[in-house]
């Protein structure tokens, strides 16, 4: 089941680019699109799931979600509670892209890129980073301006449950399964 959140508002508390697991997130883009919306594609990525404007449009889409049995484990009248859920695949679509700032890099090189376009007060950005899900030991770093909505999509399928309170769900010997599989998809890929 496919599931489409709107982040507009809120994306800046519900992307976790920093994983206290040390799971490492990939990202991936076309350059070339050349339309009015922009898609990133994330793989690897915790968000929180502890606020009612992430989790209720899944419940009410789908009440057997795995995410319910998360969400009994924590108190949802308490601010502080924790509930990180970490996404296999997600596409980031970004409505109205005004243009972006981009940096790839290594331990030796480093490339930038941007597109040539204008923005204004008012524009919102958003700034991505993780390693490339396209090249093999590439780091990316992302700002992406634009002026419309932004979509969370993903599916039930790939949601794996990270975290509630302060008890860890996957283990430090799962981290570095996920991650050397990760890499082993790159490094495939670039043959």
């Amino acid at each position: 089941m496919e599931y489409k959140l709107d982040v507009t508002n809120s994306y800046q508390e519900f992307i976790c680019l920093d994983n206290n697991l040390g799971i490492e997130n990939y990202l991936s883009f076309d350059l070339e699109s050349g339309e009015d919306d922009f898609q990133v594609n994330l793989e690897n990525i915790a968000v929180n799931m502890s606020e009612e404007i992430w989790y209720l449009p899944i419940i009410k889409q789908n009440p057997k979600s795995v995410l319910n049995n998360a969400l009994n484990e924590i108190d949802l009248n308490d601010p502080s509670s924790i509930l990180i859920i970490l996404i296999r695949k997600a596409r980031l679509i970004i409505k109205n892209f005004k243009n972006m700032y981009l940096k790839i890099h290594d331990e030796k090189n480093e490339r930038f890129h941007s597109t040539d376009s204008n923005f204004t007060i008012g524009d919102k950005y958003i700034w991505l980073a993780g390693k490339s899900a396209d090249y093999s030991d590439q780091k990316i770093n992302l700002k992406i301006v634009f002026s419309g909505r932004l979509n969370f999509v993903f599916e039930e399928s790939d949601i794996l449950i990270q975290t509630i309170e302060f008890r860890d769900y996957i283990t430090h010997h799962e981290v570095d399964i996920i991650n050397r599989y990760q890499e082993l998809i790159v490094k495939l890929k670039n043959r």
